[in-house]
């Protein structure tokens, strides 16, 4: 494949998507002008779809489609402007959701395409069968897997930045499903090809808002969400408005604002029902019902619920469809109304579509209903209840944000587990020990040792069962007495900590970032000495231990990187922070030197030369060691 797509259609998206959409506007009608008045019959339909391609951009959808109507009509059938037409047409009717329209016009764009050797739109053509077609279906391993093919397709030619549509909608897939490292991992790739004010840039924030406010840190989030919204504003994206009035309402739900979180998603339903864009409509749909919910406004919300099924059912929206029944059943059941209808229908769309992830996501809603249906006196319906348990226990729980330096704090996605949870029955100190015990497990008998050490083991027994259900409890609130839990295991004479992939935990990231000689990276993350409220604790002597000999180890070498780059302020600030922490410490000693001699204050140097040489005879009765001494004689000797 070699042709190359028309200048003037890429010369209008290079501008859509740098935010200047009135040059490109005012380009493409001057370009339509001109070429209606002397250009020929190609250079017309160029034109059109120049000016669509702005129209679409705008939401201006009608328009954009009798402009491509006209280019087609006016090329030969095997031209590649009917590949430029094709694929916008299927754009534009994706957007007001006729999917089966879409999805043909896509596919013939792509064969096509590949036909003529029309690299650029081959790649066009299979990511808008992905993020047009099977996303909205809820078809989310075959959008990955076409989006994948189509970034690989374009990376392998040299043109990584016409890729950034395909990241973005991988990690917005990713997101969606419960893989969040995956999805950071895309955004990463996403600002390499993402300038700021750009279209890429807009989707990149607004990844990395819906990232940060599923992992507790909100002010970041809100920081995102304005960045990505206000490019929104100037590009005149609709998609990505709503998808950021969307993140603004799930966050505002968060802040225990429900009021607000009801306007943002009322004025992304009105967008989305302005431009026609029924996927996006019922996604807002979705939003607001569940602001009314909060707002304890359970017939508005319900009403909500119902138009949206109603909405998204004849377009088999699966996924959506999916989460608006789970909602209704557990709005139902909150109304003390049958809901058996409304749950049947969502947990047969969950194993259907294999939407197992938005059992854990739904969990504070599912497990009421779970338990309902365990203490009825329907057969049928309790062994579908444990058949869904069982379901629960092989989904992995969220991941954990383990803050342990300098501070005590976990984060379970957006939850904060609160402090008092930790402090009952001794919770937090099992789960401090097991998370840094070997392999995060201990047997019974270490752990009594360990807390109650004047009992034995009888009579720890149930101080040590207590310890663990209020772990448990800690953990996961929601959880039915039925329910294993997901996090921690009491097997035999053991108890294992289990934290699920993803999970980050200060101090092992603080460790192997050291180890990778991160040093300034590192000395960001160090907030202080190990779990600082267990000051006395025997078991955690080691880790710490081995910790502050770590921090020590950041210090020489980022003294050293300062040194190196010509930066001896910094250099000796951090060669006095090693030698508060090591008075003794000969190399940090000889680089404080070298960065007073670099600062020009040679008295300084042999000060600190002489400090250390004081207390190395009066603690230990040792001189420093001969490279430090031979180098303090050649200051001395000038």
């Amino acid at each position: 494949m070699t042709t190359e797509g028309p200048t003037r259609i890429e010369q209008i998206r290079t501008l859509c998507q740098a935010g200047k959409v009135a040059a490109a506007f005012d380009l493409a009608q001057r370009n339509l002008t001109r070429a209606e008045k002397e250009g020929s019959v190609i250079e017309r339909a160029e034109a059109l779809i120049a000016l669509a391609h702005v129209h679409f951009r705008l939401g201006h959808y009608t328009q954009a489609q009798t402009l491509l109507h006209q280019a087609l009509a006016q090329t030969p059938a095997d031209h590649p402007l009917q590949v430029e037409a094709l694929i916008h047409l299927g754009m534009c009717a994706a957007e007001t959701d006729a999917p089966d329209e879409a999805e043909g016009h896509y596919r013939r764009a792509v064969d096509l395409s590949r036909m003529l050797g029309y690299e650029d739109a081959f790649y066009r053509g299979l990511h808008a069968l992905a993020v047009g077609i099977y996303v909205p279906r809820g078809q989310f391993e075959l959008a990955l897997t076409m989006d994948q093919d189509a970034y690989d397709f374009i990376v392998a030619r040299g043109k990584p930045r016409m890729g950034w549509n395909a990241l973005a909608a991988m990690g917005w897939v990713h997101w969606t499903i419960g893989q969040p490292q995956e999805a950071a991992r895309k955004a990463a790739l996403l600002k390499e090809v993402a300038p700021d004010g750009s279209l890429p840039r807009g989707f990149h924030d607004a990844l990395l808002a819906d990232l940060a406010q599923d992992e507790g840190r909100m002010e970041e989030a809100a920081r995102l969400y304005a960045n990505a919204r206000a490019i929104a504003n100037v590009i005149g994206d609709p998609g990505l408005n709503v998808l950021v009035l969307l993140g603004l309402s799930r966050l505002h739900l968060r802040l225990g604002k429900p009021a607000t979180a009801w306007g943002w998603a009322d004025e992304a339903l009105t967008l989305a029902e302005r431009v026609g864009y029924v996927h996006l409509e019922g996604m807002s749909l979705l939003a607001r019902a569940h602001a009314f919910w909060d707002r304890e406004e359970l017939a508005a919300s319900e009403a909500d619920l119902r138009r949206a099924i109603e909405l998204m059912t004849p377009l088999h929206f699966n996924y959506d469809l999916a989460r608006a029944w789970l909602l209704l059943a557990g709005l139902l059941q909150r109304m003390d109304r049958d809901e058996k209808d409304a749950w049947m229908e969502a947990i047969t769309r969950i194993h259907r579509g294999s939407y197992h992830f938005l059992l854990e996501r739904e969990r504070a809603l599912i497990f009421p209903l779970i338990i309902r249906r365990l203490r009825g006196r329907d057969a049928q319906a309790r062994a579908e209840a444990q058949e869904l348990l069982q379901r629960l226990a092989s989904t992995l729980p969220q991941p954990l944000r383990i803050h342990s330096l300098g501070r005590f704090e976990v984060w379970q996605g957006p939850r904060r587990i609160e402090d008092r949870a930790w402090g009952k029955r001794r919770a937090g100190l099992l789960f401090r020990m097991l998370l840094i015990s070997p392999r995060r497990t201990r047997t019974q008998e270490q752990i009594v040792e360990a807390l109650w050490q004047n009992k034995s083991m009888a009579a720890a027994q149930p101080l040590l069962h207590q310890a663990t259900s209020a772990l448990r409890r800690a953990l996961e609130p929601d959880l039915p007495r039925q329910f294993p839990s997901r996090y921690l295991e009491v097997d035999g004479e053991c108890v294992t900590l289990h934290l699920p992939p993803d999970s980050w935990v200060e101090h092992e990231v603080f460790a192997e970032l050291v180890r990778q000689g991160e040093f300034e990276k590192a000395l960001e993350l160090y907030g202080g000495r190990l779990f600082p409220q267990d000051p006395y604790a025997d078991w955690a002597v080691w880790e710490r231990e081995r910790l502050a000999q770590r921090y020590l180890q950041a210090l020489l070498g980022a003294a050293k990187n300062a040194l190196n780059e010509d930066r001896p302020d910094d250099a000796l600030m951090l060669a006095r922070k090693a030698l508060k922490l090591e008075p003794w410490q000969e190399q940090a000693t000889r680089l404080g030197m070298e960065a007073y001699l670099a600062l020009g204050d040679r008295a300084g140097a042999l000060r600190l030369y002489q400090a250390l040489a004081v207390r190395l005879q009066e603690d230990l009765a040792i001189e420093p060691g001969e490279e430090l001494r031979a180098f303090y004689r050649r200051i001395v000797a000038g």
